[in-house]
């Protein structure tokens, strides 16, 4: 059973390389921050248990976190802040169908950042009755695939963290613990909120099936924003698959020698991705995944403010993970040939076969970037 996927988001950026114990934290007037970590939604409407359908909770992942935006106005000590929290895109192909997309609200923000202790206090509310759409999900026999809706009364996000440095000096702001959003709660049978809706996939808004959600929680725990220092789009040649997940190694390089690498970086759906570094100055930045060859773009600025658009499009047919396609790659295909992959899958189709072969022949003798 699939169940929507809901990403609670904030977003700001920033980084500094090195802090001194008299320095002082970052300007987040401006910025975009970054959020990951997990949510939890609990409570029960119809015969769905949230809890039980995502045991655990969602996790916020770099493949596909939170934002908040930070405006550009209020005092360089950051004592009055504004900005706002736009929800990520819900999720919309369900079984390789794919639905429209609703927008969610916009939620406004107020708070402030002691850039001398880094507290960090964020607070926002819709007030009235809001809608969130939290995407197309497949709810098994007895509903099937619906548009899950829920819709909350005054809803409130309350965030405070601290500031701190990661393994690599990059910035952060980290709250251990949960973080609860609150919202209003009628017990009315007719406007009892919150409220599950069950709609249509193709259509949006609160409507088709509803009903009061009993117990209802949200929060999110273990929460980090920071920002996306290096960011960029991975596109994976010759792939029919979602790269959702995917995971790429990056290396930035200097005069030729790699000074920093960073594995695991996951690919979001349209195959973008980011992550965090405290290094400053022109790099080259080496990208590579799975059986595609690596592919290096130079001469790139990483500044405190970040740097985007770092984009590669990546070739595919390196089975065995070389950086070259060659006979040993050839090899692992006939193996593979006729079965489920992932071996030997190259486009993502879940099996091995002549459209595998016919990548692996248009690409043979090709290497990566060394």
């Amino acid at each position: 059973m699939r169940f929507f996927v809901f990403r609670a988001v904030l977003s700001a950026s920033f980084v500094v390389s090195a802090f001194s114990a008299t320095a002082l934290w970052p300007d987040l007037r401006g910025k975009t921050l970054y959020l990951t970590g997990t949510t939890v939604i609990a409570g029960q409407a119809f015969t769905i248990d949230f809890g039980a359908l995502v045991p655990g909770g969602i996790p916020i992942t770099a493949a596909s976190p939170g934002t908040l935006n930070i405006a550009t106005t209020g005092p360089s000590d950051n004592s009055a802040l504004s900005g706002s929290y736009p929800q990520p895109t819900p999720p919309n192909v369900v079984n390789g169908i794919t639905y429209p997309i609703c927008p969610n609200p916009v939620v406004p923000l107020t708070g402030s950042f002691n850039r001398t202790t880094g507290a960090f206090a964020m607070n926002g509310v819709l007030t009235g009755t809001s809608n969130f759409d939290f995407g197309v999900a497949d709810l098994g026999a007895t509903f099937g695939v619906q548009r899950t809706i829920i819709q909350f009364r005054n809803f409130r996000i309350p965030m405070t963290g601290t500031a701190t440095t990661g393994s690599r000096g990059e910035f952060m702001i980290r709250q251990p613990g949960a973080t609860s959003f609150t919202f209003d709660i009628n017990s009315s049978f007719l406007f009892g909120t919150p409220r599950l809706a069950l709609q249509n996939p193709n259509v949006c808004g609160f409507g088709g099936l509803q009903a009061t959600i009993t117990n209802p929680a949200f929060r999110i725990e273990n929460w980090t924003l920071q920002q996306p220092v290096v960011s960029g789009t991975v596109t994976l040649g010759d792939f029919l698959g979602v790269p959702t997940g995917e995971p790429a190694t990056i290396e930035l390089r200097q005069n030729g020698a790699t000074v920093e690498t960073i594995p695991g970086v996951l690919l979001g759906p349209t195959g973008q991705y980011w992550f965090n570094t405290a290094r400053r100055g022109v790099h080259d930045v080496w990208i590579k995944a799975s059986h595609w060859l690596a592919a290096e773009v130079d001469g790139v600025n990483i500044v405190e403010a970040g740097v985007a658009n770092v984009d590669v499009t990546l070739i595919n047919g390196d089975i065995d993970g070389s950086n070259a396609i060659d006979s040993d790659d050839f090899d692992l295909l006939i193996a593979a040939f006729g079965g489920p992959g992932p071996i030997g899958d190259l486009d993502g189709t879940a099996s091995v076969d002549s459209d595998d072969f016919d990548i692996l022949v248009k690409n043979f003798g090709l290497s990566g970037a060394p």
